[in-house]
């Protein structure tokens, strides 16, 4: 029986968040779930509260933060997250960081196998350090402020760390010597409990690191992709890069099938066929009056 902790990020949808929920539920002797939400603190929790207010295995965390796309609170959230999985006493053989947006293609049957295999870390990473990718080097090589308040200021600040000629390692460098190697990804991902309490104590004690990644574009998609491939569990994960060239971001979605273009797709029906063929156990992003045709065809599917 796989055991396994959901620590999903939300913000707009308690409708579909409900319907997600409803359908990763695993009955015994499958396997047991419970959900962790984090709910931006910019919008107002209590609709999402009271939609979920028939389940027992649904907590809200107290801790919340504003989250905008490319600042360090997306990883914060995460963060706090994990603490209340680790604070509930409760030992899982998974936890797996999702959307709210997300929706399972594969069966529960088969996500509960494939997340009680040990042996297998869903996360990966591209070395961005060793990496040709100006694009993914601009994301640590420029100094980016003003990510989580003050956005107004966050171009300026930007081009006055360029006309300065003000810039730093593509590296995490250490006192002691040691360097980290900054990797990027996905920034969902389903680890081992012992992988995911390693993660929680680096960011809990790793204040060099932390303070490196305040200051970058996005890292969420950085910071727990570089814990995990500095460490021995690297070995486990479902794809590293070291070659140069980036293969893009779709290809280091350990979970998710997912498109980008000015912004991420959401699915419908006519999708189908698109969702069974990635291969991926979920998909993103879906939504309530939208995707409902598509999601109840998977549910078919799925309950098959």
């Amino acid at each position: 029986m796989t055991r396994i902790a959901y620590i999903i990020t939300a913000y707009i949808d308690e409708k579909h968040l409900k319907r997600l929920i409803e359908a990763l539920n695993i009955e015994k002797p499958i396997g047991e779930t419970d959900f962790y939400i984090h709910v931006d603190s910019k919008v107002d929790i209590d609709p999402f509260i009271e939609e979920m207010k028939e389940f027992d295995n649904v907590y809200f965390i107290t801790k919340r933060y504003q989250i905008y796309w490319g600042g360090m609170n997306q990883v914060w959230s995460q963060y706090a997250l994990l603490k209340a999985v680790f604070e509930s006493d409760r030992i899982y053989d998974r936890i797996a960081c999702l959307s709210g947006t997300d929706y399972p293609i594969w069966s529960n049957k088969r996500i509960a196998e494939a997340f009680g295999n040990p042996y297998i870390e869903y996360i990966a990473g591209y070395n961005v350090t060793n990496g040709n990718s100006k694009g993914q080097l601009y994301k640590i090589n420029t100094y980016h402020f003003f990510r989580d308040k003050l956005h107004f200021l966050c171009t300026p600040a930007r081009l006055l760390m360029t006309y300065l000629h003000i810039s730093r390692n593509p590296y995490i460098q250490y006192r002691n010597g040691k360097r980290y190697d900054v990797y990027m990804g996905s920034d969902y991902w389903a680890l081992t409990y012992r992988c995911a309490r390693y993660v929680f104590d680096v960011i809990s004690k790793d204040q060099t690191l932390t303070k490196y990644f305040n200051h970058s574009f996005v890292p969420s998609e950085m910071v727990v992709n570089t814990i995990v491939m500095n460490s021995e569990y690297k070995r486990k994960t479902i794809r590293h890069v070291d070659e140069p060239t980036y293969p893009g971001l779709s290809s280091l979605s350990p979970l998710h099938h997912i498109i980008y273009g000015k912004s991420i797709k959401t699915y419908r029906l006519e999708d189908l066929q698109e969702l069974l063929d990635s291969g991926k156990m979920f998909f993103r992003k879906a939504r309530t009056g939208f995707s409902d045709t598509l999601m109840e065809r998977i549910d078919e599917l799925r309950n098959e």
